[in-house]
């Protein structure tokens, strides 16, 4: 009996609260041919860290009859369907640039708090207000100014900006790192 989809997602959803994620099956060995479902691949959010998926990995290891690891797969789209092959096991994440964000910029920690000075010194409460959230965000983050900084963004406003994703998409594929859940011998 080939794993069941729904299962693999109703038991991610015990240990990982923070929707959305995705379950969807891996359905080729080559990348270019459909095969009937040889695992569950588990999409958390593109910024979950690396830590998160090697513990949900573990936790779902340890279900009886399931054989987990976190891998690469790459994703193509072919008459509406998707086909989906696991390219890599214990992948890297895939590093973004302060560049690949303009015009938006990208500060550190010394730049933050500079600006947040400055706010605070010219009156701009609220904005200052915004800033010292996100600064406070990062800083409470799993590798505080390191993986993470501050992004200003060009029409106001801050969020986090996260050096290190779970997703790239090329011309012709996506790629998505991830949980790979196989039915263990």
């Amino acid at each position: 009996m080939a794993l069941d989809k729904d299962r693999i997602h109703e038991l991610t959803e015990i240990f990982y609260q923070k929707p959305p994620f995705k379950t969807f099956y891996v359905n080729s060995t080559d990348g270019s041919t459909f095969v009937k479902p040889l695992g569950v691949f588990i999409s958390l959010g593109i910024t979950t860290s690396m830590k998160v998926l090697t513990d949900l990995r573990d936790v779902l290891g340890k279900t009886p009859g399931l054989k987990t690891s976190i891998v690469e797969i790459k994703s193509i789209k072919i008459a509406g369907q998707y086909l989906n092959q696991v390219i890599t096991v214990d992948p890297k994440q895939y590093e973004v640039s302060p560049e690949a964000v303009l015009p938006n910029k990208v500060l550190s920690k010394d730049e933050a708090y500079q600006v947040l000075a400055e706010l605070e010194e010219s009156g701009q409460g609220q904005e200052a207000q915004k800033l010292r959230e996100t600064i406070n965000r990062v800083s409470e983050s799993s590798s505080p100014w390191v993986d993470q900084e501050v992004m200003k963004i060009e029409d106001g406003g801050y969020r986090i900006f996260h050096h290190l994703t779970n997703y790239k998409k090329t011309d012709d594929a996506e790629y998505r790192l991830g949980i790979y859940v196989e039915e263990s011998d």
